[in-house]
């Protein structure tokens, strides 16, 4: 009976460690926009949120998702991006 509940517990634990994800932002200055090096390749959606928690947030759900920006002026949108900054886009001053 013991041994039973020990590799249930194992089998329990394994599952869970298996949907622990990490992620790290790095906010860029107010008033700057990622400007992506290929747009219809790389845009994966552009939505309204209330917060750039929020956007943070939809980002870190999407696994394909890299970069996002938000504009905090209205209509608050949050756009998801694939792709890195380095190489196959760039941050610049919004207008």
């Amino acid at each position: 009976m013991t041994v039973c509940l020990w590799f249930l517990c194992l089998i329990i634990k394994q599952s869970y460690c298996e949907e622990i994800f990490a992620s790290k932002a790095v906010l860029s200055s107010e008033g700057t926009q990622y400007i992506p090096a290929n747009m219809p390749a790389q845009l994966i959606s552009i939505t309204n949120t209330d917060s750039i928690k929020k956007c943070a947030i939809l980002c870190n759900n999407n696994v394909l998702c890299r970069i996002f920006d938000y504009a905090v002026s209205s209509p608050k949108q949050c756009r998801l991006f694939e792709g890195d900054t380095n190489k196959l886009g760039q941050i610049v001053s919004s207008s």
